[in-house]
Protein backbone atom coordinates (compact mmCIF):
# COMPACT_ATOMS: atom_id res chain seq x y z
CA UNK A 1 0.00 0.00 0.00
CA UNK A 2 1.34 3.46 -0.79
CA UNK A 3 2.06 5.86 1.46
CA UNK A 4 -0.69 8.87 1.83
CA UNK A 5 1.43 12.29 0.92
CA UNK A 6 2.16 14.90 3.86
CA UNK A 7 1.32 18.10 3.83
CA UNK A 8 4.63 20.09 3.02
CA UNK A 9 6.82 21.36 5.79
CA UNK A 10 5.71 24.76 4.89
CA UNK A 11 1.63 24.13 5.56
CA UNK A 12 -0.37 23.95 8.56
CA UNK A 13 -4.07 22.82 9.50
CA UNK A 14 -5.17 25.05 12.35
CA UNK A 15 -7.88 23.21 14.35
CA UNK A 16 -11.48 25.16 14.14
CA UNK A 17 -11.27 25.81 18.44
CA UNK A 18 -7.59 27.12 18.03
CA UNK A 19 -8.51 29.48 14.52
CA UNK A 20 -11.87 30.58 16.40
CA UNK A 21 -9.70 33.34 18.47
CA UNK A 22 -7.64 34.01 15.43
CA UNK A 23 -9.81 34.09 12.38
CA UNK A 24 -10.31 37.12 10.69
CA UNK A 25 -7.21 38.40 12.25
CA UNK A 26 -6.14 41.45 14.21
CA UNK A 27 -5.10 43.24 11.20
CA UNK A 28 -7.63 42.05 8.29
CA UNK A 29 -10.89 44.12 9.17
CA UNK A 30 -12.57 44.06 5.80
CA UNK A 31 -13.10 40.03 6.79
CA UNK A 32 -15.93 39.41 8.87
CA UNK A 33 -15.78 37.45 11.62
CA UNK A 34 -17.11 33.93 10.29
CA UNK A 35 -20.35 32.40 11.99
CA UNK A 36 -18.69 28.95 12.40
CA UNK A 37 -15.13 27.48 12.03
CA UNK A 38 -14.69 23.88 11.07
CA UNK A 39 -10.89 21.69 10.22
CA UNK A 40 -10.17 20.82 6.78
CA UNK A 41 -8.56 17.65 6.13
CA UNK A 42 -5.43 17.12 4.98
CA UNK A 43 -6.74 15.86 1.21
CA UNK A 44 -8.76 18.99 1.20
CA UNK A 45 -6.04 21.25 2.21
CA UNK A 46 -3.34 19.40 -0.68
CA UNK A 47 -5.73 20.15 -2.91
CA UNK A 48 -6.21 23.62 -2.49
CA UNK A 49 -2.54 23.53 -2.26
CA UNK A 50 -2.53 22.23 -6.01
CA UNK A 51 -4.62 24.89 -7.11
CA UNK A 52 -2.69 27.63 -5.44
CA UNK A 53 0.30 28.22 -7.76
CA UNK A 54 -1.81 28.93 -10.74
CA UNK A 55 -3.80 31.48 -9.06
CA UNK A 56 -1.23 32.94 -7.42
CA UNK A 57 0.34 33.48 -11.24
CA UNK A 58 -3.18 35.16 -12.33
CA UNK A 59 -2.72 37.39 -9.20
CA UNK A 60 1.09 38.74 -10.10
CA UNK A 61 0.07 39.30 -14.02
CA UNK A 62 -2.47 42.02 -13.09
CA UNK A 63 0.14 44.20 -11.36
CA UNK A 64 -1.40 45.65 -8.70
CA UNK A 65 -0.46 44.10 -5.92
CA UNK A 66 1.72 45.54 -3.02
CA UNK A 67 4.57 42.40 -3.43
CA UNK A 68 4.65 39.53 -5.58
CA UNK A 69 2.75 36.48 -4.48
CA UNK A 70 4.36 33.27 -4.58
CA UNK A 71 4.29 30.06 -2.36
CA UNK A 72 8.26 30.36 -2.32
CA UNK A 73 9.47 31.60 1.00
CA UNK A 74 6.18 31.62 2.19
CA UNK A 75 4.25 29.16 5.36
CA UNK A 76 0.57 29.12 4.77
CA UNK A 77 -1.48 27.33 7.59
CA UNK A 78 -5.38 26.32 7.01
CA UNK A 79 -8.51 26.57 8.40
CA UNK A 80 -12.11 26.30 7.67
CA UNK A 81 -15.08 29.01 7.71
CA UNK A 82 -18.35 29.38 7.51
CA UNK A 83 -20.46 32.76 6.71
CA UNK A 84 -24.38 31.54 6.71
CA UNK A 85 -24.65 28.41 5.68
CA UNK A 86 -21.55 28.25 2.82
CA UNK A 87 -18.08 26.94 3.96
CA UNK A 88 -14.85 27.97 3.08
CA UNK A 89 -10.60 27.69 3.55
CA UNK A 90 -9.14 30.95 5.13
CA UNK A 91 -5.83 30.54 4.10
CA UNK A 92 -3.20 32.50 5.88
CA UNK A 93 0.14 33.22 4.38
CA UNK A 94 3.10 34.55 6.41
CA UNK A 95 6.97 34.55 5.30
CA UNK A 96 8.57 31.06 6.08
CA UNK A 97 11.21 32.62 8.22
CA UNK A 98 8.69 34.24 10.41
CA UNK A 99 6.51 30.95 11.04
CA UNK A 100 6.29 29.17 14.44
CA UNK A 101 7.96 25.82 15.18
CA UNK A 102 4.23 24.36 14.36
CA UNK A 103 1.97 25.21 11.58
CA UNK A 104 -0.73 23.91 13.79
CA UNK A 105 -0.81 26.95 16.04
CA UNK A 106 -1.96 29.56 14.66
CA UNK A 107 0.50 32.64 14.05
CA UNK A 108 -0.85 36.40 13.60
CA UNK A 109 1.44 39.35 12.92
CA UNK A 110 -1.01 42.60 13.29
CA UNK A 111 0.03 45.38 11.24
CA UNK A 112 2.47 43.10 9.52
CA UNK A 113 2.57 44.99 6.06
CA UNK A 114 1.86 43.15 2.52
CA UNK A 115 3.99 40.44 3.47
CA UNK A 116 1.50 38.80 5.54
CA UNK A 117 -2.02 37.74 3.32
CA UNK A 118 -4.60 35.85 3.72
CA UNK A 119 -7.36 34.18 1.14
CA UNK A 120 -10.67 32.58 1.27
CA UNK A 121 -11.25 29.56 -1.04
CA UNK A 122 -14.87 28.84 -1.79
CA UNK A 123 -14.95 24.83 -2.44
CA UNK A 124 -18.58 24.86 -4.67
CA UNK A 125 -17.00 27.39 -7.01
CA UNK A 126 -13.25 26.03 -6.87
CA UNK A 127 -12.42 29.42 -6.52
CA UNK A 128 -9.67 31.98 -4.63
CA UNK A 129 -11.15 35.62 -3.47
CA UNK A 130 -8.34 38.31 -3.67
CA UNK A 131 -5.53 38.55 -1.10
CA UNK A 132 -6.45 40.18 2.08
CA UNK A 133 -3.21 41.84 3.25
CA UNK A 134 -2.30 43.04 6.60
CA UNK A 135 -3.55 46.19 7.64
CA UNK A 136 -0.60 48.38 7.57
CA UNK A 137 -0.65 48.33 3.62
CA UNK A 138 -2.57 50.72 2.16
CA UNK A 139 -2.69 50.29 -1.44
CA UNK A 140 -5.35 49.15 -3.47
CA UNK A 141 -8.18 46.73 -1.48
CA UNK A 142 -9.74 44.40 -3.45
CA UNK A 143 -11.65 42.10 -0.75
CA UNK A 144 -14.48 40.18 -2.18
CA UNK A 145 -16.27 38.86 0.95
CA UNK A 146 -18.43 35.89 0.82
CA UNK A 147 -21.86 36.12 0.50
CA UNK A 148 -24.23 36.72 3.83
CA UNK A 149 -27.83 35.60 2.90
CA UNK A 150 -28.57 37.46 6.23
CA UNK A 151 -26.90 41.02 4.90
CA UNK A 152 -28.33 42.14 1.71
CA UNK A 153 -26.05 43.89 -0.71
CA UNK A 154 -23.28 41.60 0.61
CA UNK A 155 -22.47 39.26 -2.72
CA UNK A 156 -19.32 38.63 -4.19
Amino acid sequence: MAAEPSLPATVGIVRAELAKGFVPGCSMPELERPDAYWTPSRDQVLGIERRLPDHLAELNSRGDLPVKLSLKGYARQYTGVTYGTKQFYYVYFLPAPDHPTSLSQFYIACDGGPKYWAMLFDPQALSFGDPIFSMSYTGPKRVEKPSRPDLPGNDI
